[in-house]
């Protein structure tokens, strides 16, 4: 089984990566981080993300483990395609904590993805 994250260099993305080192431990699975990088708000398009730390906690918890750093404009078109030729059977994707009135409306990407992925998502909070 491959557990996909698609992964963003925050707490966010750290509470993602948390839960799929656990996930992946139960399952014995591999483990497949998702960073893409697209343009910012002032058209530019910022390096792409260290990954470092996220291999070295994979690596210390002995999960198999592969990167795919992509870049492209549209972020869940992007991943959605790295899940499908990957085979990913579970994503993982963080999100921020919510007003009640926010609830009601989660953010843009965490939605499209949920809606766009053949897979089942788990959305983690970080602490």
């Amino acid at each position: 089984m491959t557990i996909a994250i698609a992964y963003r260099p925050d707490p966010y993305g750290q509470a993602a990566v948390e839960f799929a080192v656990e996930e992946a431990l139960r399952r014995d699975a591999t483990v497949l981080v998702v960073n893409v990088v697209g343009p910012g708000p002032d058209g530019t398009t910022p390096p792409p993300a260290d990954l470092s730390d996220v291999t070295a906690r994979l690596d210390r918890a002995g999960i198999a483990h592969d990167v795919a750093q992509v870049e492209d404009h549209d972020v869940v078109g992007a991943v959605v395609d790295v899940l499908e030729d990957r085979g990913a059977e579970l994503l993982i994707i963080g999100m921020r904590k919510r007003t009640p009135v926010g609830k009601l409306i989660m953010g843009a990407v965490a939605q499209r993805l949920m809606l766009d992925t053949s897979i089942p998502v788990v959305a983690v909070k970080a602490p």
